[in-house]
């Protein structure tokens, strides 16, 4: 059945034949995945891959993978209570492998997208047999653009690893119906283990064991492929046998979960505080899973973040929404469709089956999660809807080449499948130039959706990081007019969404730096008033509830006002001990606060409740940049340096560039009677990095004093004393 040409056996059978091995199948499917991403690799770390991998300290050292599996996805003050160890170990060994450039990662990216979609091949192969539906299918998977979000975005290849290791599971579970004895008891361990193993990528491998039920359900239709079965006893006693498995694989994974994270289900909800009802939620995802199906069928306008995740106001539905009932009824008909033609065009059946079974947890309908519509979310689905687009395909195709004397559909048919694969690359490939950098992914988002907050957050959250850069290297009228830039976008986002704490830390963040630019140039007045407005910012922030994020930015802010101003300083102080005990008190397992009270005790040169915070931190995350620093920071100060050498040497080795890592060290070694040339050469990259602290120039002149370079001593003593206003609190 299915075969690739149709019509008449001639001396094209033996073409038919060479394409219909999976060979050559499994060349032209890697062929067009490479095509389809080749340039992926082109592109950066963008939005969730900057955290969770450029900036993750656990992935720099390949003898920290086994703390990934005692680890959550994210810190636990994000409250997202993900466990997803086996995707951040692999990008642990990416890391180890490729060095810290993006490059590596997206080349891994592709290879594990490749393999996905040879495994689903080989899948479709055994329930579609070997002709052009199972090739179609695996080739629309491999080119369609809906997946750019997860192959050519970092972090999306959770959702490519669970579903490869979900179609390997199917696969065991097909090979076990026709094995017996201890080969098929082998399969069905393989098929438990390959769950497993997508369960520790992402949550979304947990349909597999109901895939292989509606895939069981295929094969006791009429016209369901019967060869090579055991008897019907048999059968229901391996479903319940690899039920089991997979049961006790899940369990497993729970354990696992619960004891890392605290709970088995995700605590961060978009209907948290929206208030919905029921009816709205199933009308308004009704609307989001029509809008997959037209993703698959006509993938115009996508984007890597949608308005509908942070915009509360479009999350209630009226009743009489004659769109959303408009939806409801076209699912309905979908699914009515696919039932009839379960015994006609079973392939067709099947794939919508999965495309909506694989949604199930994704779709807000039977748990609420923290996304409402996501791109992402379609890579195992659209596994689904590409093997229904592909019978739908092949069906076309077959009638075009079928009709007698007709040259012309004979050629559309040739040519269709060809004409829908190159669209697809093409449509793929411009697709992946949004994760080119932060820029083009943020604008890429307005332009697709102009009134979404997070796209103004990304854009003002560029900007920002411009105006520091620009700052740091003194180059005050740039920076001035990013940090404009950035609070303009921060304060469009509020205005969109005015419960998005997020941007008011961000928008307080920028009134900050500005602060900082005005007191360099020695606009004090400017400054303070500046400084106002960012702790009024931060104010905001904190209600209804008291949040961390601003609570820490606040301190840190106040501890730069009390620089500004000596007058101020013990009162901004003591604000600001306030800030770091309140926050502690609404996350008491915080590195970041319990390092913001290290870094007060420093300033205030109680170097012993320094060190005592910053072994709490520590505790709590051991390889906490901040945290090693103030501990280092400490234990220079109380003279410990041989000690202080070993916490510095830990952090540099996480984060060479560290500017306070190579001052402390430095300092260390130059204090503790060391290689004195050792610590300039510390101190002059702390220098190059951090330019405007003066503290490091005034040192790096001792340690070059100590070397006997008085020329240099002096050069280094007249650059600290041109430096401006010192640099911000709150890190090195």
């Amino acid at each position: 059945m299915n075969e690739l040409c149709g019509g008449e056996e001639s001396g094209q059978g033996k073409a038919r034949w060479a394409l219909e091995a999976f060979g050559a199948q499994a060349a032209l499917v890697l062929l067009l995945a490479a095509l389809a991403y080749a340039n992926a690799p082109d592109c950066d770390f963008v939005w969730d891959d900057v955290p969770a991998i450029r900036e993750n300290p656990l992935l720099r050292d390949p003898g920290r993978i086994p703390t990934l599996f005692r680890t959550q996805y994210w810190t636990a003050e994000t409250g997202t209570s993900l466990y997803r160890p086996l995707l951040m170990t692999s990008f642990a060994l990416d890391r180890w492998w490729f060095g810290p450039e993006a490059r590596g990662f997206h080349v891994m990216n592709v290879a594990w997208h490749a393999a996905a979609c040879l495994a689903l091949l080989a899948l479709f192969r055994r329930l579609a047999g070997r002709g052009l539906v199972p090739l179609a299918a695996a080739l629309l998977f491999a080119a369609h653009p809906v997946h750019a979000e997860a192959v050519t975005g970092l972090v999306g290849r959770s959702d490519v690893q669970a579903a490869l290791f979900a179609f390997l599971s199917l696969l065991c579970y097909e090979r076990q119906r026709e094995a017996t004895g201890l080969r098929a008891a082998a399969w069905i361990v393989a098929g438990a283990a390959s769950f497993l193993l997508g369960l520790l990528c992402k949550e979304a491998a947990v349909v597999a064991p109901g895939l292989a039920l509606l895939l069981e359900w295929r094969h006791r239709q009429p016209g369901g492929e019967a060869g090579g079965v055991p008897a019907p006893g048999e059968t229901s006693r391996r479903i319940l046998t690899a039920l089991a498995a997979h049961v006790l694989a899940l369990i497993t994974y729970l354990v696992a979960r619960h004891a890392v994270v605290g709970t088995v289900g995700v605590r961060m909800t978009v209907f948290e505080d929206a208030g919905t009802d029921p009816l709205s939620r199933v009308l308004l995802m009704s609307r989001v899973l029509s809008d997959y199906v037209r993703m698959m069928v006509l993938p115009i306008g996508l984007t890597g973040s949608y308005s509908l995740n942070t915009r509360p106001d479009l999350l209630t539905v009226p009743i009489g929404d004659v769109g959303s009932w408009a939806a409801v009824a076209f699912l309905l008909t979908l699914a009515t469709a696919a039932l009839r033609a379960r015994t006609r065009q079973p392939a067709f059946a099947v794939g919508v089956g999965w495309f909506f079974l694989s949604l199930a947890p994704v779709s807000n309908l039977v748990f609420p999660i923290g996304a409402l519509k996501a791109e992402r979310f379609l890579y195992l689905p659209s596994a689904g809807a590409a093997l229904a687009l592909g019978a739908a395909l092949a069906a076309g195709i077959g009638r075009l080449r079928s009709r007698e004397r007709s040259t012309g559909s004979a050629l559309l048919g040739t040519a269709l499948l060809p004409a829908v694969l190159t669209c697809a690359v093409a449509a793929t490939l411009i697709r992946n130039f949004a994760w080119t950098s932060p820029e083009a992914f943020w604008e890429d988002v307005l332009a697709k959706e102009p009134g979404n907050p997070s796209g103004y957050v990304g854009r003002g959250f560029n900007r920002l990081e411009a105006g520091e850069a620009h700052q740091l290297l003194g180059q005050a009228a740039e920076a001035e007019a990013a940090l404009g830039e950035a609070v303009t976008a921060f304060r469009e986002a509020i205005r969109l969404n005015p419960a998005l704490q997020q941007a008011r830390i961000f928008e307080g963040e920028a009134l900050r730096v500005r602060a900082r630019v005005d007191a360099e140039r020695g606009r004090h007045a400017s400054a303070r008033a500046l400084y106002g407005e960012a702790l009024a910012a931060f104010e905001r922030a904190c209600r209804p509830k008291q949040q961390v994020d601003a609570l820490l930015h606040r301190a840190f802010t106040r501890l730069e006002v009390a620089k500004l101003d000596p007058a101020e300083r013990a009162r901004q102080e003591t604000e600001a001990r306030r800030d770091f005990e309140d926050a502690l008190a609404v996350r008491p397992d915080s590195s970041r606060v319990l390092s913001g009270l290290a870094f007060l005790a420093c300033r205030q040169g109680r170097f012993e409740e320094a060190l005592e915070c910053a072994g709490r931190a520590l505790a709590l995350q051991p390889d906490d940049l901040q945290a090693l620093y103030l501990r280092g920071r400490a234990l220079v100060a109380l003279g410990a340096q041989e000690e202080a050498l070993r916490v510095l040497d830990r952090l540099l080795t996480l984060e060479g560039g560290h500017a306070g890592g190579r001052h402390q060290r430095g300092l260390a070694r130059l204090r503790g009677g060391g290689d004195a040339r050792a610590a300039a050469a510390d101190l002059r990259e702390a220098a190059r990095l951090d330019p405007g602290e003066e503290e490091v120039f005034e040192d790096l002149a001792k340690a070059l004093r100590a070397c006997g370079d008085e020329p240099g001593a002096q050069s280094a003593e007249r650059a600290a004393a041109a430096r401006p206003t010192p640099r911000g609190e709150g890190g090195k």
